[in-house]
């Protein structure tokens, strides 16, 4: 699991630990009834992290579950993946945090954020100021009174 560089938005990182949790509770629920556990080769893993780091949730991945070697966005990996964690985000009372994954891919993410702020103006303090609108929670700079 790829752990994101920066979160700029609370609801976003408890989306992601949303996904993490539930996909462990698959994972551990498979293991401890006797299933196999998926396992790919070292290369494909580091090119399909390597690639999900430079291009973000377009990334042109292979789908290795599928045991083809068809490229696919990762958006479209997770989405896949988010119809089979849903129980198990229920069962752990997540399932409303789990929904925030759908919202992340559908707005896209801190990254595609930043990128497009910078891609406007080529200027790195509104990217910097855009994170910090973003990561400030409401009413954080409001007189107390």
């Amino acid at each position: 699991m790829r752990i994101c560089d920066a979160v700029t938005r609370l609801e976003d990182a408890v989306a992601i630990a949303a996904y993490c949790q539930a996909l462990v509770k698959l994972l551990s629920e498979r293991f401890d009834a006797g299933q196999e556990i998926p396992s790919y080769h070292r290369i494909l893993t580091s090119e399909n992290k390597w690639l999900a780091a430079r291009y973000g949730l377009d990334a042109p991945v292979m789908d290795l579950a599928t045991g083809r070697r068809i490229r696919v966005p990762v958006a479209k990996l997770v989405r896949r993946t988010l119809h089979e964690l849903e129980p198990h985000a229920r069962e752990l009372g997540s399932e409303r945090e789990l929904e925030g994954v759908g919202a992340i891919l559908d707005r896209g993410n801190s990254a595609e954020r930043q990128l497009r702020v910078f891609n406007a103006n080529r200027d790195v303090v509104e990217v910097v100021r855009a994170i910090a609108d973003a990561t400030e929670p409401a009413g954080a700079g409001a007189p107390s009174g």
